[in-house]
């Protein structure tokens, strides 16, 4: 037996390394308070003889009896100053547990059990309980270590026996370790119970670089059952910065439960990390601590700056669960903490990342953060927070601006598949109701990124996914956020519902937020919630919804819609849905309306968004209302606007647009796609919507090249201009008042003082994207708008007579000067439908009309159908012309719904033959050009031609 204990105590004795063997051993044999062999007596003889530089006494333990030996000092025992193991290992009999007992009970008060200011000393396998102020304080000297004690329990390590101040103090001492990484190395630091008493506190500047590893803070020896000190678990203050408390590899994590906060790193202290433990749960890691886990302010309390709770590694994971309040805190009352990273925990769940252990308030909560970092873009640096009683993230109050939530899992498991739900919002951001007095409100908060990894998943919660809120009545509160890139109401994959039980993202009182942006990495996939897909609420401007698929799934292509609603807006002013080119929503899928606009929603913008069908606009996933609904007292909003500002509204359930209400009036409607929804295009309500709004009546369409030329009436307010729109359908409404397949274009009519007007108007065709001849029977439909912004319903349907254009098949044409005539060939295209005609006419370039050629001027008629003509120029071929000649030809005044195409003039030209030598006249000593002799009829008739040719050619100039 005897050869079994010392290899326990050899085992233990090699589990921290010393510089040396130690210079003097002290043995302890009596249980008494002073005099030989007493603990005193050991302290005072190490005191009195320190070891060389490098080395410890050692202070060995052989009592006789049955333990656990008491050892119960009426005064407070000799502050160690040499360094020195005091090993109760050595005690005969130790096996792991402790049998040493200092028993402080009558020591007086303000009395420490051991106070260690040498450094280098090591207090293993002691119980020290019930001294009135500290357990254990190493104070000043550095690189002490701690290990395998009982500090504030019995020696069963059951029960507790609390110091009345804090379990283990270190004061302004660095580079200590308590507890350790092998077994039987860690503390059990539990019970302590005075006020304010904390199981391990670490404070002032000079403790950094301290390491708290594998110790039991707050529980019974087993780390099932509830031995909790007063305060926290583990408190760093009084700029201790650089500490540790857990670490990434095996057997480091602490057990930190059953305390009133698990970790407390206080305002002035930075740079701490906490990492691999377990906060509020049971030593497995598999429920709550007796039920309870850590109570009142709960598992992490920050208040200082740049500290790490976590890490991208499994290892560095805190189990953070279990708590009676919030998991983790930053804020209590002050203002600005910046820079920490609460990164890779599982938060709300336990070991495994599959079931609820649930803190008791909010996964995290920051109420006076700026520029903090919850999760990561980085492998391994999202968060799994689930299952807590309130949100998964709150971000509220005054100054808490500028944070980051990235690559967390929000309401679901590890997996990312299976609900697991906080029981409010997944992700709240809300402003204070005091102002912005004190600092920033909660502004600049970013949900989500573009970088790979920045996505968040957040679904599954009994609230909503995303709520930012501001009921301050403030205008600057709570505003600037952004909301991008992130899953919201799906599974981790984008593609199975997994809806949270409200809005995906609720806005409410809020102003100038972002949600999604123009880039495909900055889409929102906001589906399968179970009402909304987004739900604006004002009083609220300026908001952005922006690039998001909002009903589908994560491809665009496939149905995964919300219950309700996919974007509702109410009660605000001067919000957008979609935007310009790259702005546009798809919203489709959804089981109500697209987009609600109601109670209120003024001056909202709904733009470039695909509703109802995919970024395509092919595909049919059409929402199971109106594509758009505009109900009571909605007034001013721009649906659509320029050509690229334009919607696609196709394949809804009913209305393409409904303008339901008495009270919803000038509500714009302009340069849309809207086709094939089952009911009208366009509804008013029965005239309810837009001041019921007359329509068009259309008689005539024709169309040629990029012109538009339609004929109609509209009778309505007297000496108005109204904008009318016009649109291509490939097929009308049953009642053939059609839709708005294809915006073309617009302009502007004008009635009379009776209200009337009968127009030919005509337009510029400006969606090069239509292709009229690809549609079969193409009907045009049309649209007017007055002043004021009421459009009316979609016109009645006539069929377009596509004309086409006339142009020259060529931009020039050549022929030889004795070839008679030469033959032009006008083109049609673009359309042969109808008589059109054209007049062709020639003028001169170099060549002379009645020398040349003979001049041309003739209209040029294309009978229904026809796609060529030709026209004929005779030539003259005159006598005695060198070198090359040109006609100007030009095509001009087509008939009613022509338009000439490129190119419209051409140049025709005549060759003649090179000119010859000069060659000398005979007999008169002159030479005429070519070497030809000037003499005979054939040279003066020549001669003559030249110098009529000049007079006409001065004559024309």
């Amino acid at each position: 037996m005897a050869r079994l204990l010392a290899v326990f105590a050899a085992v233990s004795l090699c589990l921290f390394s010393v510089a040396s063997r130690a210079q003097s051993t002290f043995t302890v044999d009596s249980t008494g308070d002073a005099g030989a062999g007493t603990l005193r007596q050991a302290l005072l003889d190490s005191n009195a003889n320190p070891p060389p530089a490098g080395t410890r006494n050692r202070i060995e333990f052989d009592l006789a009896g049955a333990p656990p030996f008491t050892i119960a000092p009426v005064s407070a025992l000799p502050t160690v100053t040499a360094p020195v193991d005091i090993d109760g290992t050595s005690q005969p009999g130790f096996v792991l547990a402790p049998l040493i007992v200092l028993d402080g009970n009558g020591a007086g008060a303000g009395v420490d059990g051991l106070r260690i200011t040498a450094g280098d000393s090591v207090a293993r396998a002691l119980v020290v309980q019930r001294f009135s102020d500290n357990g254990i304080v190493l104070e000043t000297g550095g690189g002490n270590i701690v290990t395998g004690c009982y500090v504030g329990t019995n020696a069963a390590g059951n029960a507790d026996q609390g110091n009345q101040d804090d379990g283990i103090l270190v004061l302004n001492s660095a580079n200590n370790t308590i507890g350790g990484d092998e077994a039987g190395q860690g503390n059990l630091v539990s019970g302590n119970g005075g006020a304010g008493a904390r199981g391990i506190a670490i404070e002032g500047a000079g403790s950094t670089g301290n390491q708290v590893f594998g110790n039991l803070i707050g529980t019974d020896v087993t780390g099932t059952a509830d031995l909790g000190n007063n305060d926290e678990g583990v408190s760093i203050g009084d700029d201790a910065s650089g500490n540790f408390i857990g670490g990434p590899n095996a057997g480091q994590g602490n057990l930190i439960s059953g305390n009133s906060r698990g970790v407390f790193i206080q305002s002035s202290a930075a740079q701490n990390t906490v990492q691999g433990n377990k906060i509020g749960t049971n030593l497995a890691g598999t429920a709550a601590l007796g039920g309870l886990g850590n109570n009142s302010n709960g598992g992490v309390l920050l208040q200082g700056d740049d500290n790490l709770i976590g890490g991208n590694t499994p290892g560095a994971r805190n189990i953070i669960s279990g708590n009676d309040s919030i998991g983790v805190f930053i804020g209590g009352g002050i203002l600005g903490i910046s820079g920490n990273r609460i990164q890779g925990n599982y938060i709300g769940l336990d070991v495994t990342g599959a079931n609820a252990v649930p803190n008791n308030g909010q996964g995290i909560l920051n109420s006076s953060g700026n520029d903090n970092i919850f999760g990561g873009s980085g492998a391994g640096e999202g968060n799994v927070i689930s299952g807590n009683a309130e949100e998964g993230i709150a971000i509220v109050s005054q100054s808490a601006a500028r944070n980051v939530v990235q690559g967390n899992i929000i309401g679901l498991d590890a997996s990312g598949n299976v609900e697991v739900p906080n029981g409010e919002d997944g992700v709240l951001i809300e402003g204070g109701a005091i102002g912005p007095m004190f600092g920033d409100e909660a502004d600049d908060n970013q949900i989500g990124g573009t970088a790979a990894g920045a996505r968040n998943v957040i679904s599954g919660n009994q609230g909503n996914g995303v709520h930012i809120r501001d009921d301050s009545g403030n205008a600057l509160g709570t505003r600037f956020n952004i909301v991008e890139g992130n899953f919201i109401g799906t599974d981790v994959t984008g593609t199975l519902d997994r809806g949270n039980d409200g809005f995906g993202v609720f806005i409410e009182g809020s102003n100038e937020n972002r949600i999604g942006g123009t880039s495909a990495e900055a889409r929102n996939v906001i589906s399968g919630n179970d009402s909304f897909g987004i739900f604006i609420l004002g009083p609220a401007t300026g908001n952005l919804v922006q690039g998001n698929f909002v009903g589908v799934d994560v491809s665009g292509l496939l149905p995964l819609g919300n219950d309700s609603v996919g974007v509702g807006v109410e009660n605000t002013t001067g919000n957008t849905i979609g935007g310009s080119t790259g702005a546009g929503n798809v919203i489709s899928g959804n089981g109500a309306s697209g987009v609600s606009l109601n109670d209120g929603a003024v001056g909202v913008a709904v733009q470039g968004n695909f509703i109802g069908t995919d970024l395509g606009g092919v595909v049919d996933l059409g929402n199971a209302g109106d594509g758009i609904l505009v109900g009571l007292a909605s007034t001013d909003n721009r649906l659509g606007g320029s050509l690229a500002e334009g919607n696609t509204i196709k394949f809804n359930g009913e209305n393409g647009v409904e303008i339901q209400e008495t009270s919803a009036v000038d509500n714009a409607i302009l340069s849309n796609n809207i086709f094939g929804n089952d009911l009208l295009g366009i509804s008013l309500n029965g005239g309810q919507g837009n001041l019921g709004q007359e329509a068009p009546a259309l008689l005539e369409a024709t169309s040629s090249g990029a012109t538009l030329t339609v004929t109609g009436t509209l009778a309505s307010a007297p000496n108005t201009t109204y904008t009318i729109q016009f649109f291509v359908n490939s097929s009308l409404d049953p009642s053939g008042f059609g839709e708005g397949e294809f915006f073309l274009g617009e302009t502007q009519i004008v009635t009379d003082g009776a209200g009337n007007v009968d127009f030919t108007a005509v337009a510029d065709i400006v969606n090069a994207a239509v292709d009229l001849n690809a549609i079969v029977d193409p009907r045009v439909t049309a649209t007017v708008t007055d002043p004021n912004g009421n459009t009316s319903e979609f016109s009645n349907g006539v069929s377009l007579v596509i004309a086409g254009t006339v142009q020259f098949s060529a931009a020039a044409y050549q022929t030889n000067a004795d070839a008679g005539t030469v033959v032009v060939t006008l083109l049609r295209s673009g359309g042969s439908e109808g008589e059109i005609s054209v007049q062709f006419g020639t003028a001169d370039g170099t060549a002379f009309e009645g020398l040349d050629y003979t001049g041309v001027v003739q209209v040029v008629t294309f009978a229904d159908g026809q796609t060529s003509a030709e026209v004929e120029i005779p030539l003259l071929n005159p006598d005695g012309v060198f070198g090359d000649r040109t006609v100007l030809l030009a095509l001009s005044d087509p008939s009613e719904g022509i338009v000439l195409g490129d190119p419209e003039a051409a140049i025709l030209t005549i060759v003649y033959p090179a000119a010859p030598a000069p060659t000398l006249i005979s007999g008169g000593g002159c030479q005429l050009g070519g070497g030809v002799p000037f003499g005979g009829l054939k040279h003066i008739a020549s001669l003559a031609l030249l110098t009529w040719g000049l007079l006409r050619l001065r004559r024309w100039a």
